[in-house]
């Protein structure tokens, strides 16, 4: 299951085309709230999406309890034609989303945004955050900040960076039912596999 920015990004096809002949294929587009909180006020209203979601997610769970092949939905047209003048740059760029970050007087020193970043970008220093330019652009950090001390988006210069800004008043989202610490326990799971693959 991917969102609509993965899919746009073709995420779907190439997973196709590691995935072994043989096993189960069930692929599913699922809608969710566009988060993106340093470039635009999140939307779909969460009201409307979180319950369409849960549907969804009803349906899928209905259809692989019975083993239903789903292939990926190909890419339409337009997508297809936007691909390479938006998604392409955008990845190109990808790591500087994190260049414009600092914290401000409400900084805590409390660490949750390190813990939340699924790539582990993020580390303390002098009970601050430092940023590493390994971003994703998720936002968890941005987002579960306790006292919103990521306050804006400072102005580098960059290709990113000159698109971006947060407003205080602008809303950091995220699922109301994912808090940070199931953020933290997933990132310590995936960690605890990562060590145990190496040795």
């Amino acid at each position: 299951m991917k969102n609509t920015l993965q899919y746009m990004g073709n995420v779907l096809k190439q997973w196709k085309a590691y995935c072994p002949k043989k096993v189960h294929i069930y692929i599913m587009l699922m809608p969710c709230v566009a988060s993106q909180c340093t470039a635009y006020t999140p939307f779909s209203p969460e009201k409307i999406m979180i319950p369409h979601m849960e549907k969804r997610i009803q349906k899928i769970s209905r259809e692989i309890s019975v083993r239903k092949n789903r292939s990926y939905p190909h890419m339409s047209p337009i997508t297809r034609k936007l691909y390479p003048k938006l998604m392409i740059p955008y990845m190109k760029v990808e790591h500087e989303y994190d260049k414009g970050f600092y914290t401000n007087e409400k900084c805590l020193g409390c660490a949750v945004c390190s813990k939340v970043c699924p790539t582990q970008n993020i580390t303390m220093q002098g009970n601050r955050p430092v940023w590493h330019h390994r971003c994703h652009g998720c936002m968890a950090c941005v987002a579960y900040c306790p006292t919103k001390a990521i306050p804006s988006y400072e102005e580098l210069g960059t290709i990113i960076s000159k698109r971006l800004c947060l407003p205080e008043k602008r809303k950091r989202y995220h699922n109301p039912f994912i808090q940070a610490t199931d953020l933290m326990q997933d990132r310590r799971c995936i960690h605890v596999k990562k060590i145990e693959v190496a040795k």
